[in-house]
Protein backbone atom coordinates (compact mmCIF):
# COMPACT_ATOMS: atom_id res chain seq x y z
CA UNK A 1 0.00 0.00 0.00
CA UNK A 2 1.31 3.37 -0.80
CA UNK A 3 -0.21 5.23 2.16
CA UNK A 4 -0.02 4.51 6.00
CA UNK A 5 -2.52 5.39 8.49
CA UNK A 6 -2.13 5.48 11.98
CA UNK A 7 -4.64 6.01 14.19
CA UNK A 8 -3.20 6.72 17.87
CA UNK A 9 -5.72 6.88 20.73
CA UNK A 10 -6.26 5.39 24.19
CA UNK A 11 -9.52 4.57 24.04
CA UNK A 12 -10.17 1.09 21.92
CA UNK A 13 -13.57 2.62 21.25
CA UNK A 14 -12.32 5.43 19.35
CA UNK A 15 -9.81 3.50 17.56
CA UNK A 16 -12.44 1.37 16.18
CA UNK A 17 -14.76 3.96 15.41
CA UNK A 18 -12.07 5.56 13.33
CA UNK A 19 -10.89 2.27 11.62
CA UNK A 20 -14.06 1.58 10.62
CA UNK A 21 -14.39 5.00 8.75
CA UNK A 22 -11.23 4.36 6.51
CA UNK A 23 -11.00 3.16 2.75
CA UNK A 24 -8.73 0.21 3.66
CA UNK A 25 -8.34 -0.10 -0.19
CA UNK A 26 -6.22 3.56 0.19
CA UNK A 27 -4.21 2.72 3.94
CA UNK A 28 -2.91 0.31 5.44
CA UNK A 29 -4.22 0.50 9.06
CA UNK A 30 -1.97 0.43 12.49
CA UNK A 31 -3.17 1.20 15.72
CA UNK A 32 -1.55 2.46 18.76
CA UNK A 33 -2.69 3.56 22.04
CA UNK A 34 -0.54 5.62 23.12
CA UNK A 35 2.44 8.55 21.43
CA UNK A 36 5.14 6.57 22.37
CA UNK A 37 4.06 3.79 19.91
CA UNK A 38 3.56 5.32 16.84
CA UNK A 39 6.59 7.61 17.74
CA UNK A 40 8.90 4.83 17.60
CA UNK A 41 7.02 3.20 14.07
CA UNK A 42 7.75 6.46 12.55
CA UNK A 43 11.06 6.53 13.52
CA UNK A 44 11.81 2.74 12.88
CA UNK A 45 10.41 3.07 9.21
CA UNK A 46 13.69 1.88 6.99
CA UNK A 47 11.72 3.02 2.82
CA UNK A 48 9.97 5.87 2.08
CA UNK A 49 6.94 5.72 3.97
CA UNK A 50 3.60 8.70 3.36
CA UNK A 51 1.83 8.35 6.56
CA UNK A 52 -1.30 10.08 7.80
CA UNK A 53 -1.71 10.22 11.45
CA UNK A 54 -4.97 10.93 13.08
CA UNK A 55 -3.44 11.54 16.84
CA UNK A 56 -5.51 12.11 20.49
CA UNK A 57 -4.36 14.67 22.48
CA UNK A 58 -4.89 12.74 26.25
CA UNK A 59 -3.02 9.88 26.44
CA UNK A 60 -1.08 8.19 29.15
CA UNK A 61 2.83 7.71 28.30
CA UNK A 62 2.97 9.94 25.71
CA UNK A 63 0.26 12.96 25.00
CA UNK A 64 0.04 14.36 21.46
CA UNK A 65 1.68 17.51 21.60
CA UNK A 66 4.46 15.64 22.76
CA UNK A 67 4.52 13.41 20.07
CA UNK A 68 4.19 16.42 17.58
CA UNK A 69 7.53 18.48 19.47
CA UNK A 70 9.37 14.88 18.95
CA UNK A 71 8.67 13.89 15.60
CA UNK A 72 9.50 17.60 14.49
CA UNK A 73 13.10 17.13 15.66
CA UNK A 74 13.08 13.70 15.02
CA UNK A 75 12.35 14.16 10.96
CA UNK A 76 15.11 15.31 10.64
CA UNK A 77 16.81 12.27 10.90
CA UNK A 78 14.19 10.34 8.91
CA UNK A 79 13.73 12.62 5.97
CA UNK A 80 12.46 9.40 3.84
CA UNK A 81 8.79 9.40 6.33
CA UNK A 82 6.27 12.51 5.23
CA UNK A 83 4.25 12.17 7.98
CA UNK A 84 0.88 13.99 7.81
CA UNK A 85 -0.39 14.70 11.53
CA UNK A 86 -4.35 15.30 12.43
CA UNK A 87 -5.50 15.97 15.84
CA UNK A 88 -8.80 14.28 16.85
CA UNK A 89 -9.70 15.00 19.72
CA UNK A 90 -12.63 15.83 22.45
CA UNK A 91 -10.72 18.68 23.81
CA UNK A 92 -10.55 21.01 20.77
CA UNK A 93 -10.52 24.92 22.43
CA UNK A 94 -8.58 28.00 21.37
CA UNK A 95 -5.19 27.68 22.84
CA UNK A 96 -5.02 23.79 21.77
CA UNK A 97 -5.95 24.99 18.25
CA UNK A 98 -3.58 28.16 18.50
CA UNK A 99 -0.93 25.64 20.03
CA UNK A 100 -1.76 22.97 17.10
CA UNK A 101 -1.02 25.64 14.25
CA UNK A 102 2.35 26.45 15.68
CA UNK A 103 3.00 22.62 15.35
CA UNK A 104 2.72 22.03 11.73
CA UNK A 105 -0.66 20.17 12.28
CA UNK A 106 -2.46 20.12 9.65
CA UNK A 107 -6.34 19.37 10.75
CA UNK A 108 -8.13 19.12 14.18
CA UNK A 109 -11.51 16.79 14.08
CA UNK A 110 -13.69 16.65 16.81
CA UNK A 111 -14.81 13.94 18.70
CA UNK A 112 -17.10 12.36 17.98
CA UNK A 113 -15.86 11.90 14.17
CA UNK A 114 -18.74 12.63 11.44
CA UNK A 115 -17.88 10.89 8.63
CA UNK A 116 -18.18 13.93 6.28
CA UNK A 117 -15.59 15.83 8.11
CA UNK A 118 -13.09 12.54 8.57
CA UNK A 119 -13.40 12.21 4.99
CA UNK A 120 -12.72 15.55 4.04
CA UNK A 121 -9.41 16.19 6.21
CA UNK A 122 -8.09 12.46 4.96
CA UNK A 123 -8.30 13.93 1.80
CA UNK A 124 -6.46 17.11 2.41
CA UNK A 125 -3.72 15.46 4.09
CA UNK A 126 -3.26 13.01 1.61
CA UNK A 127 -3.14 16.11 -1.26
CA UNK A 128 -0.13 17.68 1.12
CA UNK A 129 1.45 13.75 1.09
CA UNK A 130 1.68 13.92 -2.43
CA UNK A 131 3.17 18.00 -2.92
Amino acid sequence: MEYKLLIVDDSILDRMLMRQQVDTTKFEVFEFEDGAQALDWLEHQSRATKAVVLLDLNMPVMDGFTVVEKWRHSKLLHPHVKAEIIIVSAALHDRVVERGIESDIVAFVGKPLTEANFNHVLEHALQNLNK
